[in-house]
């Protein structure tokens, strides 16, 4: 039997907030949802996949580098029980 494949779609949403006027270092959130278009046979329900929420701070470290470290939040929903991850993240950005 052959499996069906697995279509999904995302949505982002970001903010970055100055905490002072210079505005070096800033507050980040940002939030991602998947949706799942259709079923599998394995794991997958159609409709919100997967969540993730990041809450933390952006720093610079060099021209056109930046380090965001903080709390990462992902919950993904199954068929069966759910399961929510509780991470401790560093993203790295550069601009060029």
């Amino acid at each position: 039997m052959r499996a069906a494949p697995a279509g999904a779609c995302a949505s982002s949403f970001a903010a970055q907030i100055p905490f002072s006027s210079a505005g070096k270092v800033r507050a980040v959130v940002w939030n991602e949802t998947f949706v799942g278009l259709n079923t599998t046979e394995w794991d997958r329900h159609p409709g919100v996949d997967q969540v993730r929420t990041f809450l933390g701070v952006s720093v610079p470290v060099a021209k056109g580098i930046s380090a965001e470290p903080g709390y990462l939040n992902q919950t993904i929903f199954r068929i069966g029980p759910d399961r929510i991850n509780h991470i401790l993240a560093v993203n790295l950005f550069a601009r060029f």
